[in-house]
């Protein structure tokens, strides 16, 4: 496992620039994404599914004696996995377009602006309270009105990201990022109406700043929905085509609400 973390960023920079001077390779460079996740999901005052997934992309180019590039990718970061990427890009460099030769981008080694009031990265919390705080939080949008008969689809995740890049000649690019995310969709019935559905979605950049309460969808607040459509009368003109698929769409949506008063 590697963690996407500034560190090891540098540690692959020297594990590569070691191995390719044992390979005999002049000219290489590297880029890729790590990514460190976890998330939960509850059904019903008990854990449905927890996960956590430590995942990496890697492409390599590797310039040869002609000036042709090959290119290989992997998902191994170990010294191992990225001296036998470096070794089979030299060798596919042979085969590689000696007509149109790419080469480092002139900005590979300019200044970044870094503003100096970004936050620092979050680190990530325990699995045990992503799913404390889902469970609580399916609890209150339960008891927050009693059409609400369930939750059927959750989730609380973290992620902990990283793209980076770095060549032969010393260039070095490393950019960071944490977010926590939490959807609540839930599902409301009463009697006499179709049942509804309705869910709401927040992110932030650590757990800490996630708005939890803001999460609740208003479904239950939806079951007084056909009663103040009763009272408007919704008129409108159109021809050709675009009015019988305009009609044909009003009368969907009146029959969903019980409202045949709503067409003007």
């Amino acid at each position: 496992m590697v963690a996407a973390t500034a560190e090891t960023g540098t540690q692959l920079a020297a594990v590569a620039r070691t191995a390719a001077q044992g390979l005999g390779i002049g000219k290489f460079d590297v880029g890729g994404s790590l990514a460190d996740e976890s998330d939960a999901r509850v059904e019903r005052g008990v854990p449905k599914q927890v996960s956590a997934a430590n995942s990496a992309a890697v492409t390599v180019r590797v310039w040869g004696d002609r000036g042709t590039v090959g290119v290989t990718s992997t998902t191994d970061l170990t010294e191992t996995g990225l001296t036998q990427a470096l070794a089979m890009a030299r060798d596919a460099s042979a085969f590689g377009n000696a007509e149109r030769i790419p080469d480092f981008s002139p900005l590979a080694q300019s200044p970044t602006a870094i503003a100096p009031t970004s936050p620092p990265i979050a680190e990530p919390v325990a699995v045990g309270q992503l799913v404390e705080t889902l469970l609580q939080a399916e609890q209150e949008l339960l008891a927050a009105h009693p059409a609400i008969v369930g939750v059927p689809y959750n989730g609380l995740s973290q992620g902990r990201r990283a793209r980076f890049y770095f060549n032969s000649e010393g260039a070095h690019r490393w950019e960071e990022t944490f977010s926590t995310s939490m959807y609540l969709y839930s599902r409301t019935e009463a009697p006499g109406q179709r049942s509804r559905s309705a869910g709401a979605y927040r992110v932030a950049r650590d757990f800490a700043g996630l708005d939890v309460a803001g999460v609740h969808p208003r479904g239950g607040d939806q079951d007084d929905r056909p009663s103040r459509l009763h009272q408007n009368s919704f008129g409108q003109v159109f021809g050709g085509v675009f009015a019988g698929g305009f009609l044909e769409s009003a009368l969907r949506f009146c029959q969903h609400f019980q409202c045949p008063e709503c067409v003007g």
